[in-house]
């Protein structure tokens, strides 16, 4: 999932805030936790306001050697939102945590949920709506439902869930409610705080998929850019080491430092004419082909007169050439989110990445972009809620999330 977002519990701040001792000192008895952790079952959760949620099953998991004991409970937020909570059975330190998915989702992650097991926290994952493999999106076929869900729905319901059935296995609210996640999970986590800016105190969005269409839009553009006409790879890996070289000898100095790394990589003022062949051809230049594809990867994508689609954003960033191998054949993921999620009605599966008219149809972008973005800036309601942000991005980022807007 990348980084995770864990605070250390403070039994001085535990104290300072007042908060009853039990569950952050003391292990109930397996037989009390077994019946409080059985009750969550039968609960009526229907009434949680905005999110009715229904547990399905409950039970305790027994300590070993990777975590402590734990009630884990299964269920899901109507009508379709499932979701996988832990709940430690003693030194819970009053905090709870959702953690984001990666891809399309379609399960309840819950493995990221381990570090804060340990440490004590409440935490819970969800499926965002759907089931799926994490890298389809067949899910979301004409299914809107879905879509609202994956969306921004889903977040915000499961957290709802989570610090209800938090609040009523150890009949305190939790002090303090966090998330985490990334890429997908950044994207959640963007959308919570322009949108739901009340449901967590502390959030990290890591490496965000901040407008989700034009990332896959960048994908696409680039898939295509990669082959020649007939669809046939035309960078060999020779090319792309050759084209990053000389990315760095432009602007790895920029910092006045050589260590590999362009600092400012949108500073960076690197043409990839400057190893067009003169004649002939050689090893260590380009063909006037290769030359105007990498030019394209760097741009993003253009209309067929060469206007930028996203106006003062760049494709690929300059360093980032060793990932660009990476777009040939297209990605399943960029394919996925046009056949199934981008367009209304949606096309289907029997559409394909040179199916997009780059003159026409990034225009019909706007209405899923209400659904999946998260490029609103202004955060100033979860600011004054007391919300704090932490987010992160690396430059060579392959989807180009971070250099488009």
């Amino acid at each position: 999932m990348g980084k995770r977002f864990l605070i250390a519990a403070s039994a001085a701040l535990l104290g300072g805030l007042g908060l009853p001792a039990t569950w952050a000192t003391e292990a109930s008895t397996i037989s009390d936790l077994t019946a409080q952790c059985a009750a969550l079952a039968n609960a009526d959760l229907s009434g949680v306001q905005d999110a009715p949620t229904q547990i399905t099953q409950a039970g305790v998991v027994q300590a070993s050697a990777d975590h402590p004991a734990y009630c884990r409970a299964v269920g899901y937020v109507a009508p379709n939102v499932g979701f996988e909570i832990r709940l430690p059975s003693s030194n819970w330190n009053h905090k709870f945590l959702e953690v984001g998915c990666g891809g399309y989702c379609g399960k309840a992650d819950i493995s990221a949920c381990d570090q804060a097991l340990n440490k004590g926290y409440a935490c819970i994952a969800s499926d965002m709506g759907h089931q799926g493999r994490g890298d389809d999106a067949v899910w979301a076929y004409n299914n809107l439902q879905a879509e609202l869900d994956y969306g921004f729905r889903a977040t915000h319901v499961t957290a709802l869930a989570g610090k209800a059935i938090t609040g009523r296995f150890y009949s305190i609210a939790p002090a303090k409610s966090y998330y985490t996640g990334c890429s997908t999970g950044g994207r959640q986590g963007l959308v919570e705080a322009q949108r739901f800016p009340w449901d967590f105190d502390g959030i990290v969005a890591g490496a965000p998929a901040i407008n989700l269409s034009a990332t896959l839009l960048n994908i696409l553009w680039a898939s295509l850019a990669v082959e020649d006409k007939d669809g046939k790879p035309l960078f060999s890996q020779a090319d792309i080491q050759l084209l990053h070289n000389a990315a760095l000898a432009k602007c790895d100095r920029d910092d006045g430092l050589k260590d590999g790394v362009i600092s400012d990589p949108q500073a960076c003022r690197f043409d990839p004419a400057s190893l067009l062949c003169s004649t002939g051809g050689s090893s260590q230049c380009l063909s006037p082909e290769k030359v105007d594809a990498a030019k394209k990867i760097y741009s993003g994508p253009t209309t067929s007169t060469g206007k930028q689609i996203y106006p003062n954003a760049n494709g690929a960033m300059p360093g980032a050439e060793l990932a660009f191998l990476r777009y040939e054949g297209g990605s399943p993921f960029s394919r996925d989110f046009f056949r199934f999620l981008a367009f209304m009605p949606d096309p289907g599966p029997r559409w394909e990445r040179r199916d997009f008219d780059f003159d026409r149809d990034y225009k019909r972008l706007g209405m899923v972009e209400a659904l999946y973005g998260g490029t609103d800036p202004d955060l100033r309601r979860f600011k004054a809620g007391g919300g704090k942000l932490i987010l992160y991005h690396g430059w060579a980022d392959a989807g180009g999330g971070g250099s488009l807007p």
